[in-house]
């Protein structure tokens, strides 16, 4: 059914982007339910407490574009992400988690080049209290979410280190950096562990992800692609904004790492 040509599409080394394009958003909801959902046992000890879906969902990204001359009006557009728990059960609970709390609503697109990013409640500020990613209350720390890879055929994700410091640099991820709109976690540069809530959709194929030699794959943890309207990111610029993030299935597979 739909669902399983979306899993084998966005496994494949090249997914067939007209494939994914033609999948009937409604018909992925409908077969969610179908789906097993994710044993969470083998997950690191330090995601206790964190959000996590044992399954998949979709969040529809509505995006406002800034007009093209003064006095314009603004252009409004809609994405659909599928986002997969089952090979990216922490990155994807903490994205559904916070779509859910309406964490992006009204954020401007930060980055705009080879990505779209986004994310960070303080683009800009800086300073010793000045938080780049969510906060459960104020003053209470980011949210950290750890590196999380999956190799096709692995029994679990893996956590921690990158694909190259697993010496597992060449084997095929289950959610590779292979086509435009895949999304994944940002982090600050030396620390992949540091994800917090800024994310990114890949635009375009570069030097950096070229078949069968991507440096990506394994540095970032991937949770989900564009499936529906994802020619609209090459347009996005920075300052033009998400208008809203809503779950609109999956959310009753969201829950807390116990």
């Amino acid at each position: 059914g739909a669902a399983r040509d979306l899993r084998e599409a966005a496994a494949a080394e090249s997914p067939d982007r007209d494939l994914l394009e033609a999948l009937a958003v409604r018909g992925l909801q409908l077969e969610a339910r179908a789906l097993p959902r994710e044993d969470l046992s083998g997950l690191p000890p330090e995601a206790r407490g964190l959000p996590a879906l044992p399954g998949r969902a979709t969040v529809e990204l509505q995006v406002a574009l800034a007009p093209e001359a003064p006095g314009g009006r603004e252009r409004r557009e809609k994405m659909t992400v599928m986002v997969d728990g089952i090979n990216a059960p922490l990155s994807a609970g903490n994205f559904v988690d916070l779509a859910s709390r309406r964490f992006y609503d009204g954020m401007e697109i930060q980055r705009a080049d080879m990505v779209v990013q986004t994310g960070d409640p303080n683009p800009g500020r800086e300073g010793e209290h000045v938080a780049h990613g969510f906060e459960a209350r104020r003053g209470a720390g980011e949210r950290r979410v750890p590196l999380e890879w999956r190799v096709r055929g692995d029994a679990a994700p893996s956590y921690h280190e990158t694909l190259d410091e697993a010496g597992r640099v060449g084997e095929p991820l289950s959610l590779p950096f292979n086509a435009l709109g895949t999304v994944a976690m940002a982090h600050p540069e030396n620390d992949p562990d540091g994800g917090s809530s800024q994310f990114f959709m890949l635009v375009k194929e570069s030097e950096v992800t070229p078949a069968g030699a991507n440096v990506l794959d394994g540095l970032y943890s991937v949770f989900g692609y564009v499936i529906s309207d994802a020619e609209v990111l090459p347009t996005l610029r920075p300052g033009d904004r998400i208008v809203s993030a809503r779950v609109t299935d999956g959310l009753d597979l969201l829950t807390s790492v116990g």
